[in-house]
């Protein structure tokens, strides 16, 4: 078990992170960790950018809803697709959470299509104790305007790791046809040859026929291949 000096030195070290937002004290941070009795650890894994991969909306502070529910003048639409095919959307979210001094609010984001979502503390809107209703709804405006930014953003970056996803999968399926062919057609022509008879006209057109039928395929695959690795949209649908 980790002693009281020693987490309490980690939560200091944390509250002098230039990734959390400014000003905390160690007592802020000290709510993110576990208690020492062995309850589960959130995730807290934190990106190049900040950002902060989290288990669930409501893990800093509480969710006060989508943006678009917030501010529908502000956000006009109800999320950013976060694959091709349509399917999922990323949403972006604010979260309140009260500190020492005063309140925040918290860009987040939240996938439709699986689980844990991401907190942009880095970017959260801090309104000092006493202010008055307004500030608070400005903090919240804003904080709703960045975390419909970061939601595009992820949406974008999804897509594209989709549509590289797409490509590999049918460059992999390209080189196994095109294996496949090779080799029914290589025995194809032993056959023939070990058959060591002569065929008729019409046998020797129709195997003529089958074999250039499979060649064009195997062009077609090699075309595939070609396609997706100068371009990975061209897997996308629609593309």
């Amino acid at each position: 078990m980790r002693t009281a000096p020693y987490r309490l030195a980690q939560y200091r070290d944390e509250a002098l992170n230039p990734r959390w937002v400014r000003p905390l004290t160690w007592r802020d941070t000290r709510q993110h960790h576990p208690s020492p009795w062995g309850a589960p650890r959130p995730n807290n894994v934190r990106g190049r950018k900040g950002e902060i991969f989290t288990d669930s909306i409501d893990q800093y502070g509480a969710d006060l809803g989508a943006v678009d529910k917030l501010f529908p003048r502000l956000i006009d639409h109800n999320g950013w697709y976060a694959d091709n095919y349509q399917d999922a959307l990323i949403v972006g979210h604010v979260c309140r959470m009260r500190c020492p001094r005063g309140t925040l609010y918290i860009p987040a984001t939240r996938n439709t299509g699986c689980d844990g979502t991401v907190h942009y503390l880095a970017d959260a809107e801090l309104v000092p104790k006493g202010a008055d209703e307004e500030a608070h709804d400005l903090a919240c405006r804003e904080a709703a305007r960045s975390a419909d930014h970061y939601a595009e953003r992820e949406a974008e970056e999804c897509r594209e790791d989709n549509a590289k996803y797409m490509a590999e999968a049918d460059i992999e399926e390209a080189r196994a046809e095109i294996h496949g062919i090779n080799k029914f057609v290589l025995a194809l022509l032993g056959e023939i040859k070990s058959a060591g008879a002569d065929f008729t006209p019409a046998i020797c057109t129709a195997l003529r026929a089958e074999v250039q039928q499979y060649l064009r395929d195997r062009r077609e695959q090699f075309k595939i291949i070609k396609a997706r690795e100068e371009d990975y949209w061209s897997a996308a649908p629609g593309y």
